[in-house]
C-alpha cells in the first residue's frame, strides 16, 4: 500500500517527463499554461502532476528568472504594526507573492546598532524581490540602506520616514494629527495645554510635535503650550509627573500615542486629578485598548491595514518595472489623514481649572 509519503514524494519536471516519455521543456510549457501539446497529452501531464502531488521549485524559478517572488517585511508585528503587516499579506498574496516577515524592535535601538543591518543581510541573501521596511528611527546607519539601493532592490519605508529621498513612504499624516489634537482642545475652551512628546529622532514624534504647537500658535497670544520630549513613546513617568506639576498647569495634554495617554491617567490619579474634570487627556492611534481606558480615551485613529496595502501595492508596482527592466516610478510619498475619535477623556475646561 501506498503512503502518503509515497504519493507526494519530491517528485521533479524531469521525473514527470520521463514517466510520460516527453521531454521536460513540454512538461515545464504546460505548467506554464502554455497550449504546446495535444489535449490528449496536456491532459495526462496535468492528471499526473496531481496524484505525484507535484509542487514548483520557487527557489530554482527564482535563481533562473531573477524574480523570487518573495517580499522582505521588517517591522514589528505585534498591535498596531499587526495590521500592517495584516495589509501587506493580503495585497501581496492577491498577486501570487510571499512574505520573509522578520520582526524588528518596537523600541529605539542604539544608533550603532547592527541588528537592522543584519535583518536586511538575510533577506538579501535570500534573494527578495523588495523590502518593505519600518526603521527604528532617523538615526540608523544608512550603510545598508545605501547597499539595498546600489543592488537594484526596490525598498518602501512604512510609518517613519527617513533622510533619503529615493525610498517611498507609506504612513500617517503625523502633523495634520497634532493639529486635529490641537484644535479639538483648543474648541473646547482649553488655553492652557501640555503635550507629552516622543523623541525628536523620530519622524513621527516631530510630526505631532510641530502640528500640536502650530496649531496652538496660530490659535493667537491667548493659548500656549508647554512641552516635554519623552526618550520614549512609553515609561515617560518622570516627564508627565513634571508636565502635571508646572505651573501654571495645563488643562489639557496631547500624549505622543495611546500608551504614553494611559501612563497620563495613572499619573493623574496619583495626584488627585480626576480625567477629564481636572485634566482633558488626548491620545493618538487609537489602540485597542484605547475605549476600554476609564473614561474612555480621545484619540487620534490611524489606518494601518491600508498602510500595508498600499505598501505592498507600491512595492509590486516597482518589482514589476524592474523586471520589465522600465525605468523605475516616481517616488511616491502618501500619507493617510487620521481621524479624531472623541470619547471621554476630553470636555469643556472648567472656569476653576483654567486658573489652578
Amino acid at each position: 500500500m501506498k503512503t502518503r509519503k509515497d504519493k507526494f514524494g519530491n517528485i521533479n519536471q524531469r521525473e514527470i517527463a520521463n514517466e510520460l516519455g516527453v521531454s521536460q521543456s513540454l512538461v515545464s510549457k504546460i505548467l506554464a499554461g502554455r497550449n504546446e501539446a495535444s489535449p490528449e497529452m496536456t491532459g495526462k501531464i496535468l492528471r499526473l502532476v496531481q496524484e505525484k502531488g507535484y509542487r514548483p521549485n520557487m527557489l530554482v524559478r527564482g535563481v533562473l528568472s531573477g524574480k523570487t517572488k518573495t517580499i522582505g517585511v521588517v517591522i514589528p508585528a505585534d498591535g498596531f504594526f499587526s495590521e500592517i503587516v495584516h495589509g501587506i499579506h493580503d495585497c501581496l498574496t492577491r498577486a501570487g507573492y510571499a512574505m520573509f516577515l522578520v520582526w524588528n524592535d518596537d523600541h529605539m535601538v542604539a544608533p550603532d546598532s547592527k541588528k537592522e543591518l543584519e535583518y536586511i543581510h538575510s533577506l538579501v541573501d535570500r534573494r527578495v524581490d523588495g523590502i518593505i521596511l519600518r526603521p527604528t528611527h532617523d538615526e540608523v546607519s544608512q550603510m545598508y540602506f545605501n547597499e539595498v539601493h546600489l543592488r537594484g532592490i526596490p525598498m518602501v519605508i512604512v510609518v517613519r520616514e527617513i533622510a533619503p529621498a529615493h525610498y517611498d513612504f507609506v504612513g500617517t499624516d503625523d502633523r495634520a494629527g497634532g493639529e486635529l489634537a490641537a484644535k479639538h482642545l483648543l474648541e473646547l475652551g482649553h488655553r492652557c495645554l501640555g503635550q507629552i512628546a516622543g523623541p525628536s529622532i523620530v519622524s513621527t514624534s516631530r510630526g505631532r510635535r510641530l502640528g500640536f504647537e502650530s496649531a496652538v500658535a496660530d490659535f493667537g497670544p491667548t493659548a500656549s503650550c508647554l512641552t516635554i520630549e519623552a526618550p520614549g513613546f512609553s515609561n515617560a513617568k518622570t516627564q508627565i509627573l513634571e508636565l502635571l506639576q508646572s505651573t501654571p498647569r495645563p488643562t489639557a495634554v496631547f500624549a505622543a500615542n495611546d500608551d504614553a495617554a494611559a501612563e497620563i491617567y495613572v499619573i493623574a490619579a496619583s495626584l488627585g486629578l480626576r480625567i477629564p474634570d481636572d485634566l482633558s487627556v488626548i491620545g493618538f492611534g487609537d489602540l485597542v485598548f484605547a475605549p476600554h481606558l476609564t473614561p474612555p480615551l480621545t484619540t487620534l485613529r490611524q489606518n494601518p491595514y491600508s498602510i500595508g496595502e498600499n505598501a505592498a501595492a507600491l512595492m509590486l508596482t516597482k518589482c514589476a518595472s524592474k523586471h520589465k527592466k522600465k525605468p523605475a516610478p516616481e517616488v511616491m510619498n502618501i500619507k493617510f489623514l487620521p481621524t479624531l475619535v472623541v470619547r471621554g477623556s476630553t470636555c469643556a475646561v472648567k472656569q476653576r481649572s483654567q486658573s489652578v
